[in-house]
C-alpha cells in the first residue's frame, strides 16, 4: 500500500510517500526504508493531498506548492520511490493556472490512454471553484481538455468545494464536493464529457444538487458501482453532532430510491461528531465509509458497511460498525482500499494525546 502526506523535517513541509509491505512493514526497497521525502518549491509550503498508482508501478502524487498564492503540485516517482525524469521537470509538474489564484490538488486519477487528471479546488478574486487540469503523460497539459488543459466548474456560489473524482467507464469524469448556492451547504455533483465540457444528460446542465438534511451537507468520497449507480458519502454539519451521510443516485443524477430512504441514509454512530471521509464498494455491491467517530469521547477510526439496499451490514463489525482506538491518542482515517483477497485498508492519522505528535496509521481489517 502506498501512502501520500506531508512531512515537516525542517522549517517547511514537503510531500512524504511511504509504501507498505502486506505485513505492514515499511517496505525497505522504496525509498528511504519504505519513506520518500520530495521538496517541491524550495521556498514554499509543499502539502501532498491525493495520491494514484499507474498500471505500470509508477506513483503519481497531487497536492499544492504554497509561495505567494498556492498552485497545482504533481510529483511522480518509479517504483522504487525515485523520482520520474520523464515527468515534468525532474518528476515534477508545478501549474500556475491564473496568476491571482489559489490552487490545489485533492484528487488524482489516471485514464486509461495513461493521461492525468488532477482536480481540486481554484480560488480566483474570493471565488472558489470546482477546478480540473488533465496532463499528457509526460507532465505537459492536454490541450484537448478545456482551455489549454483546464476546466473551472462555477456551481452559483463562491465557496464551491471538490472533494473527489472518479473516471466513468464511458470515459466521462464525475467530480462530488460541495456548494451554498441554494443557500446553506448541499451536496454537489458534476459529469464532465471526455473532452472537458458539461455533460448535459447528467441532472440539470450537468450539475446535481442534494439538500441531505435541511442543513449544512459536506461531501467527502464518492464510488462507482458496476451497474452505473454512483454512491456519495458525507456529513451533516447543521448541528452539535454531525452523521454519516450516504447518498446513492442513478447514472442520470437522479436519486436511487432503492436505497434507503428515498436514495438517502443517515448513520449516528453515537454521541459526538462522526465525519465520514472516504468511501468504497465491494465486489458484492455493499457500501464501506471510512472516517472518524468521537462516540467514545476521543476520536476513532470509523469504518460502517452498508449492505445494498442502504442498511447497516449486520455481519461486520458490530452491526455493521467498526470503531478503533488506539489508546490515549485521536484517529481519523482518510481513505480507504480494498485489496483482492477482501481484506480493507484504511489509511489516516494518528495524534497523541500526550505529546501532540501526528503520524500515519494504516489499519487492516478482515473482509468477512
Amino acid at each position: 500500500m502506498v501512502a501520500a502526506t506531508s512531512s515537516n523535517v525542517g522549517d517547511l513541509p514537503d510531500f512524504a510517500v511511504l509504501r507498505y509491505n502486506r505485513d505492514g512493514d515499511l517496505d525497505p526497497t522504496f525509498g528511504s526504508d519504505g519513506t520518500v521525502r520530495t521538496d517541491i518549491g524550495s521556498s514554499s509550503f509543499d502539502f501532498a493531498l491525493a495520491v494514484a498508482l499507474q498500471p505500470n508501478g509508477k506513483i503519481v502524487v497531487g497536492g499544492t506548492t504554497a509561495g505567494a498564492t498556492g498552485d497545482f503540485a504533481l510529483a511522480r516517482y518509479n517504483e522504487d520511490g525515485s523520482l520520474d525524469s520523464s515527468f515534468g521537470s525532474f518528476g515534477k509538474v508545478v501549474t500556475d493556472l491564473a496568476s491571482s489564484s489559489t490552487d490545489a490538488v485533492l484528487s488524482v486519477a489516471i485514464q486509461p490512454n495513461g493521461k492525468i487528471l488532477a482536480a481540486g479546488v481554484g480560488i480566483v478574486g474570493g471565488d472558489n471553484d470546482f477546478t480540473f487540469a488533465r496532463y499528457e503523460s509526460d507532465g505537459s497539459l492536454d490541450p484537448s481538455f478545456g482551455s489549454g488543459g483546464v476546466v473551472r466548474i462555477d456551481l452559483g456560489s463562491t465557496s464551491d468545494n471538490l472533494k473527489g473524482v472518479e473516471l466513468l467507464p464511458n470515459g466521462k469524469i464525475l467530480a462530488i464536493g460541495s456548494t451554498p448556492a441554494a443557500g446553506t451547504f448541499d451536496f454537489a455533483l458534476t459529469r464532465l464529457n471526455a473532452d472537458g465540457s458539461l455533460d448535459q444528460r447528467f441532472g440539470t446542465d450537468g450539475k446535481v444538487f442534494t439538500d441531505v438534511s435541511g442543513g449544512g451537507d459536506f461531501a467527502q468520497g464518492a464510488d462507482v458501482e458496476p451497474s452505473g449507480k454512483i454512491v456519495v458519502a458525507g456529513f451533516t454539519g447543521c448541528c452539535v453532532a454531525g452523521d454519516f451521510e450516504v447518498v446513492r443516485y442513478n447514472a442520470d443524477g437522479s436519486l436511487d430510491t432503492s436505497f434507503g430512504s428515498g436514495g438517502v441514509v443517515v448513520t449516528d454512530l453515537g454521541s459526538g461528531t462522526d465525519t465520514p471521509s472516504d468511501l468504497a464498494v465491494t465486489q458484492s455491491g455493499k457500501t464501506l465509509v471510512v472516517g472518524v467517530s468521537s462516540a467514545s469521547g476521543s476520536a476513532d477510526l470509523a469504518v460502517v458497511r452498508y449492505d445494498q439496499d442502504g442498511s447497516l451490514d449486520p455481519s461486520f463489525g458490530s452491526a455493521g460498525i467498526a470503531l478503533t482506538d488506539f489508546g490515549s491518542s485521536n484517529e481519523a482515517a482518510r481513505v480507504v482500499a480494498l485489496l483482492p483477497d477482501g481484506g480493507i485498508v484504511v489509511a489516516g492519522n494518528h495524534t497523541s494525546s500526550e505529546s501532540f505528535d501526528t503520524d500515519v496509521v494504516v489499519a487492516r481489517y478482515l473482509a468477512r
